[in-house]
């Protein structure tokens, strides 16, 4: 097989690379293409590429700023992993956030129309979702709670992977689980691009599918998050959790 994919790792064309940033980085490159053509004919490609650029370094750098302060507890025992973003490992309300700040201000500054790179954002950000889950799956981050036994839940719901310290176990499903939300995903926004609907809309309705299904899920995470006001900051979805539980206990 020319390309697959072996645990953390990725063997392409007889490379071994690390399958977390080869997934999101071929995810941002596909929508870093995106924005160059809906700039075609408006704006220089070579300044839209340094901005595609300075908007994925700034992405990446808050996103793992949020990450860590979410697994703070894992890292202050190991705090050189903080910047090892091979690793697996980034949140994406910051990555979002950062992303989209340097793109207003570049497109400003340049005196060039925002709504195409909105377009080419909520186009692209279910497909960096799906990519996001993928490397998790693979990188062990963003793994389920463990569960009692796999066959006191339905099969879509669990399965064995590894988790903190790479501890394999019965756990929820979170990343297959993510993954699939993302395909649905990109399904809805491609229809939503068929029918003509752009820039801010598009993205806005992007955002709400992704994080939506991300806050659902959250509930079922296993990895350490960070405490508001003495709350969970991934508290939807718990029901979820019990509902999945008393399932298996009633059958």
């Amino acid at each position: 097989m020319l390309i697959a994919l072996d645990g953390p790792t990725a063997n392409v064309f007889g490379y071994l690379l690390p399958a977390y940033p080869l997934l999101i980085g071929t995810a941002c490159a596909v929508t870093a293409l995106l924005v160059l053509a809906l700039y075609a004919g408006v704006w220089a490609p070579q300044r839209v590429a340094t901005m595609t650029l300075v908007m994925a370094a700034a992405a990446i750098a808050a996103g793992r700023v949020e990450y860590v302060l979410y697994n703070a507890r894992f890292f202050a025992g190991d705090a050189g992993q903080a910047f090892n973003v091979a690793s697996g490992g980034l949140e994406p309300r910051l990555a979002l956030l950062a992303a989209v700040g340097v793109g207003a201000v570049w497109t400003r500054r340049a005196d060039k129309p925002l709504r195409p790179l909105l377009t080419a954002l909520g186009a692209g950000l279910p497909l960096i979702a799906f990519a996001a889950w993928w490397g998790c799956a693979a990188a062990s981050c963003a793994y389920g709670v463990e569960v009692d036994n796999l066959q006191n839940y339905p099969a879509w719901q669990v399965w064995e992977a590894a988790g903190e310290y790479l501890m394999v176990a019965p756990r929820y499903a979170v990343q297959p689980l993510g993954m699939a939300a993302s395909a649905v995903t990109i399904a809805v926004v491609l229809g939503l691009c068929a029918l003509g609907v752009r820039g801010a809309r598009l993205l806005m309705a992007a955002v709400i599918l992704c994080f939506g299904g991300s806050a659902v899920l959250g509930g079922l995470r296993g990895d350490p998050a960070l405490m508001l006001a003495g709350l969970r900051s991934r508290p939807v979805g718990r029901s979820c959790r019990v509902y999945g539980g008393r399932r298996g206990m009633d059958r």
